[in-house]
C-alpha cells in the first residue's frame, strides 16, 4: 500500500499530543507494511522546522519513493480551490491532497484536520478527483491508520457498541422487516414519552424552587 505523508506527520512525532500514534505510524513503514511516499512540497514545508525533524525526515527520505510535481497536479489543485473544498490561502494543501490522487497512492496521511482530514471536505476532495476522472483517495490521520493494522487496543467504548449491538441482534432476532419497523416505532415512542414525562417533571421543580 503506497501511503503520500504529508509535512505534519514528520512534525507529530515531535510533539506532544500526536508523538505516539505517529511514531507508531512510522513503525509500521519501518516494518515494510506501507511504502512511503513523499515529494519536494514535504521536503521544502519542512526546511525551517527544527534540526531534529529535519532529521527525522531526512531518514524516511532516503527510503520514501519521491514523486514528481506535475502540472496535471497543479490543475487538480486549482479544481480543489474552485469548487470551494478550500481557499487560496491553503493552496498546498490541496497540492498535497492533489500529489497523493495524480500518483494514484492509497492514502494520504495528515494531522491537518482543518484542510485535509476533515469530515467536510474529505468527500468534496474525493468529489472533485472522481468529475476530473481521478479514482477515490482515502484521507486518514496516522491514529485511524494504526488503528486499521490492530496495533492498537480497541477502545473500550468500540467494545460498548458492539456488545450493545449483540444485544440488539437477540432483541430482532427472526423478525420480518415489519416487525422490525413496528419494534422500532414501539421503542422510539417510548423514548418520546419519557423525553415529555422527564421536561414535566423539570417544569415542576422549577417552578416549586421559584415559590420557595
Amino acid at each position: 500500500m503506497r501511503i503520500y505523508v504529508d509535512t505534519s506527520v514528520f512534525g507529530g512525532a515531535f510533539d506532544a499530543e500526536f508523538s505516539e500514534p505517529t511514531k507508531q505510524f512510522f513503525f509500521e513503514i519501518d516494518a515494510g507494511r506501507f511504502t512511503l511516499v513523499t515529494s519536494a512540497i514535504v521536503e521544502a514545508e519542512i526546511e525551517p522546522a527544527p534540526q531534529s525533524i529535519r532529521e527525522f525526515f531526512a531518514r524516511y527520505e532516503a527510503v520514501a519513493e519521491i514523486v514528481t510535481i506535475t502540472p496535471e497536479m497543479y490543475v487538480l489543485r486549482q479544481q480543489y480551490i474552485n469548487s470551494g473544498v478550500v481557499t487560496p490561502k491553503s493552496a498546498e494543501d490541496a497540492l498535497h491532497v492533489a500529489i497523493a490522487t495524480v500518483t494514484q497512492c492509497s492514502l494520504i496521511v495528515s494531522w491537518n484536520f482543518r484542510h485535509i482530514v476533515h469530515f467536510d471536505k474529505i468527500p468534496k476532495y474525493n468529489a472533485v478527483n472522481t468529475l476530473n476522472g481521478y479514482g477515490q483517495i482515502g484521507i486518514y490521520s496516522p491514529l485511524e491508520v494504526i488503528f486499521m493494522t490492530m496495533m492498537i487496543r480497541e477502545p473500550e467504548c468500540v467494545m460498548l457498541k458492539r456488545r450493545g449491538a449483540d444485544h440488539v441482534e437477540k432483541l430482532i432476532v427472526n423478525m420480518s422487516q415489519q416487525e422490525h419497523l413496528e419494534f422500532w416505532q414501539k421503542r422510539t415512542q417510548a423514548m418520546v414519552v419519557r423525553q415529555e414525562k422527564s421536561r414535566q417533571e423539570k417544569t415542576v421543580s422549577s417552578r416549586n424552587k421559584e415559590k420557595v
